[in-house]
């Protein structure tokens, strides 16, 4: 069986905030009115794969769309004025499983009298639905080709969507549901996420340039009080080491000249006499 692969994660915030979703079938699931046409049994079996699958909408992403809404606990339920066999007979071919809709979860006349065709919209469907999988209005998705029906759907607090009977449920009517969702989400991730985090590497920027700057004040510092120390020693003679140094300097002196004058003292007096 054929399969689109659709990423459905990504509807996950949408698909989250409600529980049942219910389709109708003819003009919205179908291309076709299948009881206005009297369709058989027989007729839909008998279809090649490619002209059956050329009846419905867009199969392939409903299909995979209630597999996954299924697997996420979800309910999923068709309410139609049609005949529960045909519907029957379609799903059940293209799941190519009889357990994903059958008399629990496709709603029609034929099957219960409180499900009138003429002159009702499909609320008492809904209403039933709901009761049956104790689910509130407000957790229902409901769509659906007729006006009446979508409308009197929406005073039950349901989030009611009228199909174009020229297109039928496809993927873009689903999407058309959600995408200012996925953007709000995506700007509050960005908010949450991407912000904070130029926010702490600027504190971090700056808690690195104050850390830097501190230690080339410090070392700044420490480079003013040497050389004020060394200015000290050279201009303010004030370094008693240095003061030493320049007392014994005189002293050599002394006692140089003193030494000369001793030996011209003893030439003198020893030699010119």
């Amino acid at each position: 069986m054929d399969s689109i692969r659709e990423d459905f994660h990504r509807y996950d915030n949408f698909i989250k905030k409600y529980d049942l979703y219910i389709w109708d079938f003819d003009l919205t699931l179908v291309k076709i009115h299948t009881y206005a046409t009297e369709v058989k049994e027989e007729d839909v079996t008998s279809l090649s794969w490619k002209k059956f699958m050329n009846q419905l909408s867009d199969p392939v992403f409903f299909r995979d769309l209630v597999i996954y809404l299924i697997g996420n606990k979800k309910k999923v339920a068709i309410a139609s004025f049609g005949k529960y066999n045909i519907i029957k007979t379609y799903m059940d071919r293209l799941f190519n499983d009889n357990h994903i809709f059958d008399k629990h979860n496709i709603i029609t006349p034929d099957q219960n009298i409180r499900h009138l065709r003429n002159g009702t919209d499909k609320n008492q469907y809904i209403i039933d639905l709901s009761r049956e999988y104790n689910i509130n209005y407000n957790k229902i998705v409901f769509f659906d080709d007729t006006l009446i029906n979508t409308n009197n759907a929406k005073d039950l607090g349901v989030l009611s969507v009228e199909i174009n009977k020229n297109e039928g449920f496809t993927k873009r009517v689903w999407e058309s549901l959600i995408p200012k969702e996925i953007d709000t989400n995506d700007k509050e991730m960005n908010e949450k996420i991407i912000y904070p985090l130029n926010e702490s590497k600027n504190k971090d920027t700056n808690k690195n340039t104050d850390k830097n700057t501190d230690k080339n004040t410090d070392k700044n510092t420490d480079k003013n009080i040497n050389i004020e120390k060394e200015s000290n020693v050279i201009e303010g003679f004030e370094n008693k080491t240095l003061s030493f140094m320049i007392n014994d300097r005189y002293l050599t002196w002394i006692n140089i000249i003193a030494i000369i004058f001793i030996i011209v003292y003893f030439y003198f007096k020893y030699y010119l006499h």
